[in-house]
């Protein structure tokens, strides 16, 4: 195995994490140094333009070669340059120091935090104080603030407000306890900046700032600093999971276009599933076509996701992508059944690795800003297996019992004692598809979790119901077949009458007899 090789396996084993470590600017982390750069012993992450060392940094063993020249705050080598930072902010570099720029670009590749809520024991219980400033921290008077109001049963309302002149606004008498939760929203030049929800505890209010800032929308400070597309094999059935790090660079948050940024998907998919974010952006199905993402992004990163499956017709499959962002890093990963490969154009051989004792393969690229964009992911599939002989054994045993079920009822057509247990297990089904739409949708499970669940949830339903159907038909047939016996016996008893139809002495035994 090469060493790049080994490079590549050894980030393909930390997919499941989506880290993006060639940055070396994560908070928390120790900042890579440049190519060629001397060794420091015991020196902290430099807070300095490239090239200087910041004040009383330990001596360097061995002639350290002259770094170049660089402007302060440079992003680490061969990460793409921006070049759509609006004019005065920190990422143009200009008239800042270096620890500042370096704190700017550690900013972008968090999580944006510019709306923030925790509890304040200085206010009564059930105050909600809400302060929007600008990206100085200056207050924005008379701005529109709403408080989204999410109660247990499912009902949603919302509130609207206008701040002060010192850029405050404050809701009072609201419920607390467990029984709702509050989210506020803060609209903003087309952005959108929302807290993460929380619920009102009996002691004291809630205390929520909102940094409302600029927006802008060139796509120049976009960055996808990690791509990645899981692709999975099931029986005729490809299931493709994509997600999308993206991260704004710049000071100012960035407005996705009017109409979304669209992602044509591969003709005859199916199945489109999507994780929501507790943030302003949005992907949204555009059905029979793909998908749009939507909102805006702060300055730091966020992670979208979406799925969808892809039908199996051969041994062989392409799966094109459209990619429509600047590129830092890609990842494609996909199951490994036994005699199938994958391959991937622009990307080296694909190295077989596990996961959780999971076989799979994995190929990786690094993009740098001289190389040409990377617009386009495609991915063949070649050897795919045919059905499973497990998967012939499963429908083999479904049909088994399903016959078993169609003869049992023949058999005992009058009495079902199964129709009681039927009816409570189907709704416990239709309960648990419910609760998998809202623990979807609070993130507690994401779409693969769901779709598989939701599947056997089906499939089980509906040899519910046929049972219900076969036992129904079944009965109706032997209550016909009791009236038709009963029209016969009446028929024989007329035949018994005497000439005057009366009912001759035979007829009259026969009933004291019945």
């Amino acid at each position: 195995m090469t060493r790049s090789h080994r490079v590549v396996l050894g980030t393909l084993v930390l997919a499941g994490a989506l880290a993006a470590a060639p940055l070396g600017a994560q908070e928390g982390g120790q900042g890579e140094l440049p190519p060629g750069h001397p060794p420091v012993e015991g020196a902290p992450p430099p807070e300095a333009p490239a090239g200087e060392l910041p004040p009383g940094h330990p001596p360097i063993e061995g002639d350290a070669p002259e770094a170049p020249e660089a402007p302060a705050g440079e992003l680490p080598p061969g990460h793409p340059s921006v070049d759509g930072a609006p004019e005065g902010s920190e990422d143009e570099g200009h008239g800042h120091g270096g620890g500042e720029m370096d704190a700017s670009i550690e900013r972008a590749f968090r999580e944006p935090r510019v709306a923030t809520a925790m509890p304040m024991p200085t206010l009564p219980p059930g105050q909600i104080r809400v302060l929007v400033v600008d990206e100085h921290g200056a207050p924005l008077a008379d701005h529109d603030v709403q408080l989204g109001v999410m109660r247990q049963g499912g009902d949603r309302e919302r509130t609207p407000g206008r701040t002060d002149a010192e850029g405050v606004f404050t809701y009072t008498n609201l419920p607390t306890g467990t029984g709702q939760a509050y989210r506020v929203n803060v609209p903003h030049e087309g952005a959108t900046y929302s807290c993460t929800p929380f619920q009102l505890p009996t002691e004291a209010g809630y205390q929520v700032r909102v940094e409302a800032r600029p927006t802008v929308r060139s796509d120049r400070s976009l960055l996808l600093v990690l791509g990645q597309t899981m692709v999975e094999l099931r029986d005729e059935r490809v299931h493709v999971i994509q997600q999308a790090r993206l991260s704004n660079l710049a000071a100012a948050t960035y407005l996705f276009p009017e109409g979304g940024t669209r992602i044509d998907l591969p003709e005859g998919y199916t199945a489109f599933q999507t994780q929501p974010v507790m943030t302003d952006q949005r992907v949204v199905e555009l059905a029979g076509e793909g998908l749009r993402i939507e909102g805006s992004l702060p300055t730091g990163q966020i992670t979208l996701a979406w799925a969808f499956d892809l039908p199996v017709s051969g041994q062989e499959m392409e799966i094109e992508l459209p990619n429509p962002f600047r590129t830092f890093q890609y990842r494609v990963i996909s199951t490994a059944p036994p005699g199938m490969h994958l391959e991937v154009d622009e990307m080296p051989d694909a190295i077989s690795f596990e996961d959780q004792g999971q076989p799979l393969w994995g190929t990786e690229i690094q993009r740098s800003p001289d190389e040409a964009a990377f617009s386009r992911v495609r991915i063949h599939l070649r050897g795919i297996p045919g059905p499973s002989p497990v998967r012939l054994y499963a429908l083999g045993i479904a049909l088994v019992f399903v016959l078993l079920g169609g003869l049992l009822v023949g058999r005992r057509p009058t009495h079902d004692r199964g129709q009681a247990h039927r009816a409570a297990r189907r709704k416990q089904l239709l309960d648990e598809a419910a609760l998998l739409e809202t623990q979807l949708e609070s993130g507690e499970i994401g779409p693969e979790t769901r779709q598989s669940r939701r599947t056997a949830i089906v499939r089980e339903l509906a040899v519910l119901f046929y049972l219900d159907e076969r036992m129904g038909t079944a009965k109706s047939d032997k209550d016909e077949g009791k009236r038709a016996k009963g029209d016969k016996g009446d028929k024989g008893d007329k035949g018994d009458r005497g000439p005057d139809g009366s009912g001759g002495e035979t007829g009259k035994k026969k009933k004291r007899a019945a």
